[in-house]
């Protein structure tokens, strides 16, 4: 095969910048290898009703590592290291295969203008970066997330084998790609790109038909029969968190089971995709997320959201499910849909994902992240929900996705009215998930889930700068006998992270505020907000930069009475810009 490193140009960037468009994702480099390459299989699912996709463990042995040796890397193998590596008699990588997709099909350059209707999955995937999303509800937004790839393999090179419908009829592609550092050669500098294939006239092109297909056979340990149309990848020497296979096997099924459990979730109307999982060529067993004590809370829920969605009636789910229209009552309505639900917990109960909600988009289905709220109280339950917006509104969510898409950033969205829409469903969300954990939130709450608030600077460390509480002020003394005597009433403030406001530059975020103690008909609870400085806080003329919103429950911002073990939340807007400080207090007896 030819070797076709790429020179530097006008507006090109170098391989190490490239591979760091990924940043820093907040999941494993495993996680976001299965991820992405999943949802990638999803979108170039075509009208295909059912996909497979197949990651294979395995060693590169006899005719794999003679084919690597002898034809693709004939030339330019020092360029990326990979010579010192086929000397050794097995080498290790990793395969990942889908069969039922459209493959890479397309025009195989991207330098000639192409038909809005045209694919251009070739291209995008083997040579551009940043390519704009073109499949209608996909999961990738601009392409970034296959460089995980690249990144996972110590050498940075990917043998890419696939066979898709072009107008000549079926056609066997393959092309090997790599992201090596940037050097010097006969007096040019090289971005680092490099493509082994076929160079036509100064141009890389993929090995074709019967060529290429019989150097995919004698790589790759997943063939295509029939009329089969998919992609395979493998990644070369594969560097992961994990070193030994047994422990890479185990990550690999972890990533899927966690990630990836969607998509086993079957549905009459729904597509479907079958997941495999092999080690050396030999299946390991994917458990079914229904029958997974962990996964089962969440499938339910699923199943829940996509009945409501589907206009159908709630299905059967092992423990009951309450499904809530995130909506407003601005013009942007419906929003999505929040399925919660509460179940027993088993005594070996692991403290895993029992008070998340799993945010996902409409159709792709990809867990974006599992949301952490607050625990219940009673130690005796878990909780667990399920986040999708509705289809009219998941564009909004997929532009506050990072590259790695794991995550709903809302300060990344550029228009205006979708960030709006996306601040409002995640503080929707918030607010439901606190009034379906509440009722459990009592006096026999754990020590730690009720601090005291001269501790609250302690629990926002990182969060907020300056945020310093006060002892809670004493009731009126009553003369009662010692076992009658009402215990001192006790105020705590605890939150989760801000997130970006309605109004440019100003961020919101929300205090759930609990009593222990005093009398049983209540307490008067005041809650002040100010601006946080070195040495102290003012509190007073600082409408500037904080403004409250007020509490949940009556929308003021005065005192109001709480019941010993019952929450209340309180919310407050402020600029980004400054450091938020509130004290709060019980200031007397109802």
């Amino acid at each position: 095969m030819d070797w076709f490193p790429k020179r530097f140009s006008e507006g090109d960037m170098d391989s190490a910048g490239a591979k760091r468009l990924l940043g820093v994702p907040k999941v494993s480099a495993t996680e976001v290898l299965v991820r992405e390459t999943a949802q990638n299989s999803w979108d170039a699912r075509g009208d295909n009703s059912r996909i497979d996709f197949t990651i294979d463990l395995r060693s590169l042995r006899g005719d794999a590592l003679d084919a690597l040796t002898h034809v693709v890397f004939a030339e330019g193998a020092a360029a990326i290291g990979v010579d010192q590596l086929l000397s050794n008699e097995a080498l290790r990588a990793i395969e990942i295969s889908d069969r039922g997709t459209v493959g890479l099909d397309g025009p195989p350059r991207n330098d000639r203008p192409f038909a809005p209707s045209e694919s251009m999955n070739f291209a995008n995937f083997v040579f551009n970066l940043g390519a704009p999303r073109d499949v209608e509800l996909g999961g990738g937004t601009y392409g970034f997330g296959k460089t995980i790839a690249y990144v996972v393999s110590a050498i940075s090179t990917v043998v890419l084998w696939t066979r898709c419908r072009t107008e000549r009829g079926l056609e066997h592609r393959l092309i090997v790609s790599a992201m090596g550092e940037a050097f010097d050669h006969d007096d040019y500098r090289y971005t680092g790109r490099h493509w082994w294939g076929e160079r036509i006239e100064d141009r890389i092109f993929p090995v074709v038909g019967d060529r290429a297909e019989a150097l995919g056979e004698a790589l790759f340990s997943s063939r295509f029969a029939g009329e089969e149309t998919g992609t395979s990848i493998l990644i070369i020497d594969p560097v992961l968190e994990a070193n030994t296979d047994h422990e890479i096997l185990a990550d690999l099924r972890d990533a899927i089971r966690w990630n990836l459990w969607p998509k086993l979730v079957d549905a009459p109307d729904r597509d479907r995709m079958a997941i495999q999982l092999k080690y050396l060529g030999t299946p390991h067993p994917i458990e079914d997320p229904a029958g997974d004590p962990e996964l089962a809370p969440y499938v339910d829920c699923l199943r829940a959201v996509r009945a409501r969605q589907a206009g159908q009636e709630s299905p059967t789910t092992n423990w009951p499910v309450t499904v809530i229209d995130i909506q407003t009552e601005r013009s942007y309505g419906l929003l999505g849909h929040l399925a919660l639900t509460r179940w027993p917990s088993p005594t070996d109960a692991p403290d895993s994902l029992t008070h998340h909600v799993a945010l996902m988009r409409t159709d792709a289905e990809l867990v974006v992240k599992y949301d952490e709220h607050r625990r219940l109280a009673d130690a005796d339950f878990m909780w667990a929900g399920v986040f999708k917006p509705v289809r009219e509104r998941d564009d909004a969510f997929a532009d506050a996705e990072p590259p790695a898409h794991d995550d709903w950033v809302v300060k990344g969205i550029q228009n205006k009215e979708r960030r709006r829409q996306v601040n409002l469903a995640l503080r929707e969300i918030r607010s439901h998930v606190s009034e379906f954990v509440s009722p459990g939130i009592g006096a026999t709450a754990p020590k730690d889930d009720a601090p005291s608030t001269a501790g609250l600077a302690n629990r926002l460390a990182g969060l907020l700068t300056g945020l310093q509480g006060h002892g809670a002020s004493p009731t009126v003394a009553v003369s009662r006998p010692p076992s009658q005597r009402r215990k001192r009433p006790k105020v705590s403030a605890t939150s989760g992270a801000p997130v970006a406001s309605d109004r440019p530059g100003w961020n919101r975020i929300v205090f759930a505020v609990i009593v222990e103690g005093g009398a049983p008909e209540g307490e008067l609870v005041a809650l002040t907000a100010g601006v946080g400085y070195d040495g102290g806080s003012g509190t007073t003329d600082v409408s500037e930069w904080v403004r409250p919103i007020g509490w949940s429950e009556t929308g003021s911002t005065g005192p109001i009475c709480l019941r010993p073990g019952r929450a209340s939340e309180y919310e407050v807007e402020f600029r980004e810009d400054v450091a938020l400080d509130v004290d709060v207090r019980v200031v007397g007896a109802q």
